[in-house]
Order: C-alpha cells, then structure tokens, then sequence
C-alpha cells in the first residue's frame, strides 16, 4: 500500500503545476517568454536576429529564470519584494493624534433615563454655619484628642452618608 506524508499546514505547500515548477514559477518564465517576443517583434529590425536584440533576450530570460528559482522554499521574486518592501517602508514613526488616518468615525448617544418620572434631586448650598469661638474651639479640641469620630459611608443606591459618633 502506498503512503504519503500529509503535512501539518496545508496552506503553506504549493501545488506542483508542470515537474516542479509552481503556478508562480510558471507565469514567471512564461511573462519571460512574452517579453523576448515582444522585445523581437518591436525593436528596429523587426522580425529578424541581431547582436542587441539577442543581447536584450538573454538578459530578460536569464533575469526571469533567476527570479522564479527557488530559494529556502520561496522563490527570489518574493525575496526581493520583500526586501522591497522593507526598504521603502518609514523608519521614524511620529505620533500625532490629531491625525484621521485609520481612526474610525462614531458618534455618542446620549442615554435615555431609565424612570423619566424619577425626579432628580438637586444639591443644596450649605449654608454657613455661625457658631461662636468657643463652640469651635470645643469641636477642634474633640476631634484632635480623637474623642469623636466622623466617617463616610457609601449609600447602596447612589450618595454618601456623613456620620459624627462620640466615643
């Protein structure tokens, strides 16, 4: 019975189109094959055989070979457009954030309230108190021998609740 290996990521094998040559390959060397026509059939001299057009054909098809030959599983025409790509990219990025690029567009909307027959309550001003000098002196003195507390506590619901204990 025959076996074959069934590799574990099959997106990264490609088909073997004609022998060994891949579909890249293949259009590769037959975009070389259509230029030298072209190179023939358009340079002066049309149609006939001479040193330059000869010279102009050996240097495309030997430039289109080279660039469908494999290399470490890729061939050099992905090699070089990726060392094309490195190059060219920008080596110092600037942050500004006022910039739009890439930044998608979206608008808030104001939330309904959840009971619209709640009323709202809406904070008072304090009103100064006017207590005499030696009121204030016996509260300072009270809370700097730590013999009252005052404390905040959160409410469940929504706000704050201020509490005074005496120890």
């Amino acid at each position: 019975m025959k076996t074959t290996i069934v590799p574990a990521q099959i997106t990264t094998v490609e088909d073997k189109i004609a022998g060994h040559f891949t579909l890249r390959q293949l259009l590769i060397l037959v975009f070389a094959i259509f230029l030298d026509f072209i190179i023939f059939a358009v340079v002066p001299r049309q149609l006939k055989i001479n040193a330059f057009k000869l010279l102009i054909i050996i240097f495309t098809t030997t430039l289109c070979t080279g660039l469908a030959y494999k290399h470490n599983d890729r061939i050099i025409a992905s090699w070089t457009l990726l060392i094309f790509k490195y190059y060219k990219r920008p080596r110092i990025f600037i942050y500004n954030k006022n910039e739009q690029y890439l930044r998608q567009d979206f608008v808030l909307k104001a939330k309904e309230p959840v009971n619209k027959n709640r009323k709202i309550n809406k904070i008072k001003e304090k009103t100064p108190v006017n207590a005499s000098s030696d009121e204030i002196y016996k509260l300072n003195t009270l809370i700097s021998e730590h013999s009252i507390n005052i404390g905040i506590k959160n409410k469940k619901k929504s706000g704050v609740k201020l509490y005074v204990t005496a120890s």
